[in-house]
């Protein structure tokens, strides 16, 4: 049944109901026409006395009662002709009903075909999509509210399908570009001591250096790659307490970063969520604040609880950011002007991580910023997502 079209299906639903309805009619009709008429005529009595029988009020009735000798041989007519016409009435009625069903289905098998055009027409244009463009064009699509929602539904699916596509082309084509980059570096120091026919002690030194440092770089990116696709479903989840996390990560930030005066305002604050994933949303924005500000400057941290929401803010007294480039921080691999930040290392995914992290679990990450004063980010995440 299964295997059968949408308008086949539908033509022998409308079939068959048809017949059941004309069959309990036909088998209704002729069990009135055997009750009312042949039964009667057998009890012995004509037209007029059966119309005088059924308007006779019930104790007045007498069933079975015998009529004169002189009319027994006409009611025995009547009888005949009655169970004849019964006869002629159960061939006719069968025929009827044959035909009602007939009429019913080629009707149903046309009212199907047209109400199933749009939707044919709406299929042929989703098999025409072009799977590089994603796009659908239903401008002149109109077949009733239903279909027409369908239509926008799938249109905005779509949509959000192709937008997904080009996001992960360009991240793929981004992540390429960055693990291109050393590559090229190392294969070009390999090829410099290949060129020369007796390398000395220094130039072996320094090819390895450049190597180091872009090995360095690969496995940076490659960690952050790794990072950035556990990114999805919340999953192992569990009672985090920030407070001792922030000091944990403070700690190590001022290891690396001895130069820079860490300023602190921590609240006790416990939330649930991925304790691993946190740490390394917390630690990209330490970085982040560490690598861009000058020697010297303050990083001031803190951490409060908000609405049922844990708030961890960490503002920098760096070069800042420019108004068109706050809008883009977010997106994978992107570095405003890679020249104002030439030898730090990066690849522009610290950021991104953060914003999906806090989608994910059902946070917001924002950021002001002003041009050489500073920046400011702020990460929200609920306490408790599940609520």
């Amino acid at each position: 049944m299964k295997k059968l079209s949408f308008r086949v299906r539908t033509t022998l639903l409308t079939a068959g109901c048809l017949a059941v309805a004309c069959l309990v009619m036909y088998i209704a009709l002729l069990w009135l026409a055997d009750v009312k008429i042949v039964q009667t005529v057998e009890m012995g009595l004509t037209s007029e006395e059966s119309g005088a029988f059924f308007s006779q009020p019930c104790d007045e009735v007498v069933i079975g009662e015998e009529l004169p000798e002189d009319k027994t041989s006409d009611m025995e007519l009547y009888g005949l002709l009655a169970k004849s016409g019964l006869q002629k009435f159960k061939w006719l009625g069968a025929i009827i009903l044959l035909l009602i069903t007939g009429a019913g289905s080629i009707l149903a098998w046309f009212v199907s075909g047209i109400f199933i055009a749009p939707v044919k027409k709406l299929s042929q244009k989703i098999e025409n999509v072009d799977s590089r463009q994603m796009k659908l064009d239903v401008s002149e699509f109109s077949a009733g509210d239903e279909l027409n929602k369908l239509a926008d539904s799938f249109l905005q699916m779509m949509e959000r399908i192709r937008i997904a596509f080009e996001r992960e082309k360009r991240f793929s084509m981004a992540a390429a570009h960055e693990l291109k980059t050393p590559l090229a570096v190392m294969q070009s120091s390999i090829d410099i001591l290949e060129l020369s026919e007796e390398p000395t002690v220094d130039e072996y030194r320094e090819a390895i250096s450049d190597i180091e440092t872009q090995v360095s770089r690969l496995t940076t990116l490659v960690t952050d790659l790794l990072s950035f696709s556990k990114i999805g479903k919340p999953e192992f989840i569990q009672k985090v307490e920030a407070e001792p996390l922030v000091e944990n990560l403070l700690e190590e930030l001022s290891l690396r970063y001895s130069e820079h005066i860490i300023s602190k305002q921590l609240t006790t604050v416990s939330l649930y969520t991925n304790q691993t994933l946190l740490e390394r949303a917390l630690y990209n924005l330490l970085d982040n604040a560490a690598k861009y500000s000058s020697q010297g400057s303050t990083i001031a941290v803190q951490l409060l609880q908000e609405d049922n929401s844990c708030v961890f803010k960490v503002a920098d007294e760096g070069c800042g950011i420019s108004p068109e480039a706050v809008a883009h921080i977010f997106e994978p691999f992107y570095r405003e002007d890679p020249s104002r930040y030439r030898g730090i290392a990066g690849a522009g995914l610290g950021l991104s991580f953060v914003k999906e992290f806090a989608d994910a679990y059902g946070g917001s990450i924002s950021c002001t910023s002003a041009v050489h004063v500073g920046t400011e980010f702020t990460l929200i995440l609920p306490q408790n997502p599940e609520k």
